[in-house]
């Protein structure tokens, strides 16, 4: 796959105004991944980045994986409700 300076990976919706989107750029000469709120304004159409979100190394993604499987484990032990 050729690299793009922005490769979206999924979108996540979080409410009716507001979305989440994952994403692998690259940033001043660094390798990200982003994990970025994208939000829009009633009626319009176009999705603006807001200053809310994630940007961390490609080397902290098993960390991420790690954490979200630990925390998918506790959940589905019931341990938090």
């Amino acid at each position: 796959m050729p690299r793009d300076e922005n490769l979206l990976v999924t979108t996540l919706p979080k409410n009716t105004c507001e979305e989440v989107r994952v994403m692998l750029r690259e940033y001043r000469g660094s390798e990200l991944l982003d994990l970025r709120v994208y939000w829009r304004g009633w009626g319009a159409t176009e999705w603006r980045p807001a200053k809310k979100g994630l940007s961390v190394g490609l080397d902290v993604i098993p960390d991420l994986i790690d954490a979200i499987q630990k925390a998918q484990a506790i959940l589905d032990a019931g341990e938090w409700t």
